[in-house]
């Protein structure tokens, strides 16, 4: 019995000392892996303020517990450990960064925290999440709020910042990444006491994105600690080259499984750490298959991206015939693209949807566009035919990805013909080239496609 009394109280003085030690003490289906032991080390060099590494910004592939050891355990062991330090905690939207701040406060809250670091409570009145203190005689306070939020006259001698940028969406936003870049120059970097640490925790996304500008332009400068999840060349690990981060829960052949699925652009950033990828474009043209012609029994469909202008410096009117088989193989056809006014485009895509008639016909619903469906609408002629508006709600890139996915599993065909050569041109230039109609009805296309097959969009 004195024994085991012992063995706990050792365990405790560990906890006390190292984040690693703590971690499975408050939170029991804590998984201590290398990668995280890795963390937590830069973390305690972080915490006794080591030359060189009180600004860090860590990358781990999503569901690799980053946010839980660094933004939950990490200020909770800190707190105990510095009980008079000011904390701010935010992220790209407050109920985010209010669930860390939960998380925090209620594990000092627990009778293990307490066995673990005697003496720390939470103040009477620490009921909320967007600000709490611990009981006298310890001054230090918490706030917690979203990038955009309410930290303007704080101060913190522990900043985190989690995933600053929520999604694909925002991170090819240019205001939304200005916006950041706009709240770290006149909020954020101004709140962090002269000895204060700064941790980011992020997926990577964008070259631009929020790690992307501090790392290349913040003073004093970031460490940019890059947990890929194979292993690069030079791993800082030390595993072998493409060796998984988290083996046991996310093998190898899972993660290769993961990149056929988003393909390059979208794995090489999230779960690689590598925001752009080997030559920077989204398509490559050995990624298309031309052939002579589609397989039987496909269900087509058709996507009209609007450009209502006949000026030479104008985008196109595009749309090209789209089928999906039921292994996810991707099929187009048939591309009609020009320069027209509206009255020529309503005719156009009349004498189409009635010539075809078995077809899906959807218009891209976008400003003056949204005019174009309900003129098909209300044409007596194309009663009873499949003709719909589909909002856009999305950037071009973003909507681009998942075709740019399963082109590069090899799973998408170019029924031959003449518009086949400037089809590809203009997918593989995309996001760099001087026009993108092509690419829209492609993905819009490939979208209803595989909407209407059963596939996944």
């Amino acid at each position: 019995m004195q024994q085991q009394a012992l063995k706990v109280k050792a365990q405790r003085e560990k906890a006390r000392r190292h984040i690693i030690d703590f971690a499975p003490l408050v939170y029991p289906s804590f998984e201590v892996t290398k990668h995280q032991k890795y963390i937590a080390e830069c973390l305690e060099r972080a915490a006794n303020r080591e030359p060189g590494w009180t600004r860090l910004i860590f990358h781990a592939p999503p569901q690799h517990g980053k946010s839980l050891l660094c933004s939950k355990l990490f200020p909770a062991w800190y707190r105990g450990k510095f009980p008079d330090d000011p904390i701010i905690i935010t992220a790209y939207g407050d109920d985010h960064a209010h669930s860390f701040s939960r998380f925090v406060r209620n594990t000092i809250d627990t009778r293990e925290y307490q066995r673990i670091f005697p003496g720390i409570f939470l103040a009477s009145d620490s009921a909320g999440v967007e600000h709490w203190d611990l009981a006298a005689p310890h001054r230090g306070e918490f706030h917690a709020a979203g990038i955009m939020g309410q930290i303007t006259g704080k101060g913190a001698q522990l900043l985190v910042l989690d995933d600053p940028i929520k999604n694909r969406q925002d991170a090819e936003s240019t205001t939304i990444r200005e916006r950041f870049k706009d709240q770290w120059r006149s909020t954020l970097a101004t709140r962090v006491h002269s000895n204060g640490i700064i941790i980011m925790i992020m997926t990577r996304w964008h070259e631009d994105d929020a790690a992307g500008f501090l790392i290349r332009e913040a003073f004093p400068s970031f460490k940019y600690i890059k947990l890929s999840a194979l292993a690069d060349r030079d791993d800082i690990l030390g595993r072998r080259y493409k060796g998984p981060l988290w083996p046991k829960r996310f093998p190898q052949p899972f993660l290769l499984n993961q990149k056929i699925q988003l393909g390059s652009y979208e794995f090489e950033a999230l779960y690689q750490g590598h925001p752009k990828p080997p030559g920077g474009f989204i398509f490559k043209k050995d990624w298309f298959t031309v052939i002579d012609k589609a397989p039987l029994g496909l269900q087509w469909c058709r996507y009209w991206d609007l450009a209502v202008s006949t000026k030479q410096s104008a985008d196109y009117t595009a749309s090209v015939r789209t089928a999906v088989d039921k292994d996810g193989n991707v099929y187009y056809s048939n591309m009609i693209r020009g320069r027209w006014q509206w009255p020529d485009v309503r005719k156009k895509i009349k004498a189409t949807c009635l010539q075809n008639q078995e077809d899906w016909h959807a218009i891209e619903m976008c400003g003056t566009q949204t005019g174009m469906v309900q003129e098909m609408w209300n044409d007596e002629e194309l009663a009873g035919l499949p003709i719909t508006g589909i909002p856009v709600t999305t950037d071009k890139k973003v909507r681009a990805i998942p075709l740019s996915a399963r082109a590069e599993s090899g799973r998408v065909y170019l029924i031959d013909g003449d518009w086949v050569p400037d089809f590809i041109d203009e997918m593989i230039s995309f996001d760099h080239g001087e026009y993108d109609d092509q690419v829209d009805t492609a993905t819009g296309g490939f979208k209803m496609a595989s909407m209407g097959s059963g596939g996944i969009f």
